[in-house]
């Protein structure tokens, strides 16, 4: 009776209709029968087997964990809700993780049976879907009103109202990530060791975290984080984890771990994650599973931050910074320009088709109002001189500068030993040498370079380092008392003789 009339908990526990599954839909059938019409809008009833197909998509951002860990039963007591917030809006965040190790149900499932606001599907890609807008409401209906956000801590504590929403938490996972086994989902949101922030707008469960406190070792592993479709793209996931940061810093965690897939990598990047794990390897090792296909991150949560006022944090230092660099610059000050020569048939300028008089032309540039103020001085703008003739002496400098590069390259194409340096490596009859040279240069290359425009070298030493380069890199690849080795050292004598004569 209890499973024909209890869709949810079909959904909730799996399907399982052996012993466990009984022992499980007595001890809750009352609670999520009373639900029902709650639960009807966010979780899909599937009678059956309870599990859908894994779609083959990849998830956007999705984290997994296990629940047999050595982790112990945390004694820190019940876990107090947080309490509303306003929401600073930063960027949106979505689901998380590595393929865990239970392999998805491939049974098709059967037609969801809820037509109470059902749950949009997963993208295409198998990203938590990412609308623009809400679902547009059904004819008729009042334009909803703006709805506060507020989120709690829940666990599988046994409470109906607790227990409630971690059945919803769990719809919301399995819609936002489609390739996570329904069943590894149910087996860890309702674990005992596992934890959840659920975030509410309203009275209605818009997303969560679920993850699992080390407390002994003051580490946490972030097993799933989504919000639902219709609400992404809002700053919600921010939202979420700062709040989730917040709590777990007073219970004395101190890092997050979580295993991210490709599309999660990004999501945790901007909430403070690194690949780089800092923290010693028996501090975490052991605690958390190692999967495959999952990149290990981590966070480390800051005692003294309160991460809900990071937004404002950063916008009061800005506005320091801003406020102190107005009081050094003179950015601000505007000066009055030069006087406007008259073109031709430009009727609107004073006293056109009249050259300026001599006492308003400006023979030094410092004259030229706000140019000193601003700290030019002569030597920075040129010294007066005419600048075409300063571009023709430096065309003429670099002219020359190239002459004499050539010339030094061509006394040194003079040694015996230049048809060692003269191509470049062969790097498929030397796979390994690129590894131990990352950065080769050759004789023909050097040529080469001498010919560019605009000139590669811009002196003496930047050819006489390429030079240099060249001879190490063939001492560095052959070893002492090989020929090669012994022409290296041979050509690099030969070169300083050249540079310093």
């Amino acid at each position: 009776l209890f499973w024909k009339k209890s869709g949810p908990l079909d959904l909730a526990f799996g399907g399982r209709r052996g012993r466990r599954g009984r022992f499980a839909a007595a001890a809750c059938a009352p609670i999520l029968t009373a639900a029902d019409p709650a639960l009807s809008a966010m979780v899909d009833p599937a009678p059956g087997d309870g599990g859908a197909k894994a779609t083959g998509e990849p998830p956007a951002k999705r984290a997994r964990t296990g629940d047999d860990g050595p982790s112990p039963t945390p004694g820190a007591g019940p876990n107090p809700g947080l309490g509303p917030k306003p929401d600073p809006d930063p960027e949106a965040g979505a689901g998380t993780s590595a393929t865990p190790p239970p392999a998805p149900d491939t049974s098709p499932s059967p037609a969801p049976t809820s037509t109470v606001n059902p749950s949009p599907a997963p993208s295409s890609r198998g990203v938590s879907p990412q609308p623009g807008a809400s679902a547009a409401p059904e004819p008729g209906a009042a334009a909803p009103a703006e709805e506060k956000l507020w989120s709690k801590i829940v666990t599988n504590d046994g409470l109906d109202e607790n227990l409630i929403t971690l059945v919803h938490l769990k719809g919301i996972f399995s819609k936002q990530l489609p390739k996570m086994p329904r069943r590894y989902i149910v087996r860890l949101v309702f674990d005992r060791k596992h934890y959840s922030i659920a975030l509410f707008k309203g009275n209605r469960v818009v997303g969560g975290i679920c993850y699992r406190p080390v407390f002994e070792q003051g580490i946490a592993e972030i097993a799933f984080c989504a919000i639902t479709a219709t609400e992404q793209v809002k700053g919600l996931g921010t939202r979420m984890m700062n709040e989730l940061k917040n709590h777990v810093k007073t219970e004395g965690i101190r890092y997050f771990l979580t295993y991210a897939d490709n599309y999660a990598i990004g999501y945790f990047k901007k909430q403070g994650f690194s690949k780089t794990v800092s923290m010693p390897r028996e501090r975490w090792y052991g605690y958390i599973k190692d999967y495959d296909g999952g990149t290990l991150m981590e966070c480390y949560i800051h005692p003294t931050i309160d991460y809900m006022a990071v937004v404002s944090m950063v916008e009061a230092q800005k506005a320091f910074i801003l406020e102190r660099i107005q009081e050094r610059s003179l950015a601000h000050i505007e000066y009055q320009g030069l006087a406007k020569k008259p073109e031709d048939g430009d009727e609107k300028a004073a006293g056109a088709g009249a050259p300026l008089p001599a006492s308003e032309r400006v023979e030094n540039p410092l004259d030229i109002p706000g140019v000193r103020e601003a700290g030019w001085t002569l030597e920075t703008i040129g010294g007066g001189v005419d600048v075409a003739a300063r571009r023709r002496d430096s065309e003429r400098d670099r002219s020359g500068l190239q002459s004499t590069l050539k010339d030094l390259l061509q006394r040194v194409k003079s040694h015996d030993t230049v048809d060692i340096f003269a191509e470049p490596v062969d790097v498929v009859s030397y796979p390994d040498y690129l590894e131990v040279n990352p950065d080769p240069v050759d004789l023909r290359t050097i040529g080469e370079r001498l010919v560019e425009k605009p000139p590669y070298y811009r002196s003496r030493e930047m050819l006489l380092a390429d030079l240099m380069r060249m001879v190490e890199n063939c001492k560095r690849f052959n070893p002492e008392g090989h020929d090669f080795h012994m022409a290296a050292i041979k050509m690099g004598d030969h070169i300083l003789n050249v540079f310093n004569r």
